[in-house]
């Protein structure tokens, strides 16, 4: 006869056993960070695409991506040294090299944050030339700037040293608490970040559905916001009182990787090229131009003396009815030749951008009007 092994049966798929969490964790840091990467290739090719440059903002989220890439390496080797496992089913090189992984992912984690949000910053501030928005802008910047150099100061010196990174057996601050000021910050820095687009896109004249997708990318800021309430929720639920922290710190960490794709692709969304050209048709510049309210220009010069020109913009219901000046002309002398040089830019209704760009300058139209003045008292009437 043939002997018939005893078979043990568990609870759940295999990528998430009840006594090893760890890959899922590893499953979804990867699929989160694929998904970034896309996001941010997405990003980096539309400016190239509609702007051709590469600026200072772009360069802060690959700074950015490149922090997010290392996080979440050191978090898939967190897994490896049994994140996500009871911690007596670990040796002790498994839970040395578990926090030394944990400790590097942490200020990883604090370095793309704040390249992300500084790469936000640096956006806004180069779509309002207004004195306040900017200064407001400039004090964000500072704020998150203090917030991650303390962070990472904090995070690098949490435990004794020389083992800085013991948080299991060393002697260390309130990590928990910690934590939780720091998400608390990133929920309020985050938050600025959605108000002052609005702030920036209220003085602006723009169509009603065009602000609304512009509103709307900048609002995808608050997924980051939701995020990272449920890692303070998981923080303070799963980790307080904790005596198994490699087992129990595997929602913290998940939710950690979710809170960073988030904030990335966030910062990517309003670098769609639709909301490029409907930011495009408004008072600003994507890509760092002259900031010029909406609507068709004439602009004129006048090779004479005594000429006095003033431009008055009238508003049409056709969108693609071409605007007039009013010129009124002063003092002049009679029998002199006056000669105006009127740029006139055309556009229709697919074609409504501001920007000195190659493509509105193909439809500029010039055309010079030549004219002699006369006094009408100079001239005999008929009896």
């Amino acid at each position: 006869m043939s002997s018939i092994s005893n078979l043990t049966v568990t609870n759940g798929p295999l990528w998430n056993q009840p006594e090893n969490h760890g890959p899922v964790v590893s499953v979804m840091t990867w699929l989160l960070i694929v998904t970034t990467f896309l996001a941010v290739v997405a990003r980096i090719l539309t400016r190239l695409v509609v702007v051709h440059t590469i600026r200072s903002d772009d360069i802060a989220i690959l700074l950015a991506l490149l922090f997010a890439i290392g996080q979440s390496i050191a978090t898939s080797l967190q897994v490896v040294a049994g994140l996500g496992q009871p911690i007596d089913n670990l040796s002790a090189s498994q839970v040395t090299r578990f926090q030394k992984n944990a400790y590097a992912a942490d200020i990883l984690f604090v370095g793309a944050l704040a390249l992300t949000k500084a790469s936000v910053i640096l956006y806004l501030q180069s779509l309002t030339p207004v004195r306040e928005q900017r200064a407001a802008n400039f004090v964000l910047g500072g704020l998150v700037g203090l917030w991650a150099f303390s962070s990472v100061f904090v995070f690098a010196f949490r435990c004794g040293l020389p083992d800085a990174w013991d948080f299991i057996d060393g002697k260390c601050i309130d990590l928990i608490g910690f934590w939780t000021f720091f998400d608390i910050v990133n929920i309020l820095t985050d938050l600025a970040l959605v108000v002052i687009p609005f702030w920036i896109l209220s003085s602006l004249q723009m169509r009603r559905r065009r602000k609304t997708i512009v509103l709307v990318c900048f609002s995808c800021r608050l997924f980051t916001v939701a995020a990272t309430a449920v890692q303070i929720y998981f923080t303070q639920h799963e980790l307080t009182d904790s005596d198994d922290l490699t087992f129990d710190l595997w929602q913290v960490v998940l939710w950690t990787e979710v809170v960073q794709c988030v904030s990335l692709i966030s910062a990517c969304v309003p670098y769609l090229k639709p909301f490029l050209e409907a930011l495009e048709t408004g008072m600003i510049r994507a890509d760092g131009g002259k900031t010029t309210r909406k609507g068709l220009d004439i602009s004129g010069s006048s090779g004479s003396n005594g000429y006095q020109k003033h431009s008055m913009r009238k508003k049409s219901r056709d969108p693609e009815s071409v605007q007039h000046d009013s010129i009124a002309m002063g003092n002049f002398h009679p029998g002199d030749k006056q000669t105006q040089t009127a740029t006139i830019s055309a556009r229709g209704r697919g074609a409504e951008s501001d920007g000195d760009s190659q493509s509105s300058q193909s439809k500029i139209i010039k055309k010079q009007i030549d004219w002699t003045l006369t006094d009408e008292s100079s001239v005999p009437h008929a009896v």
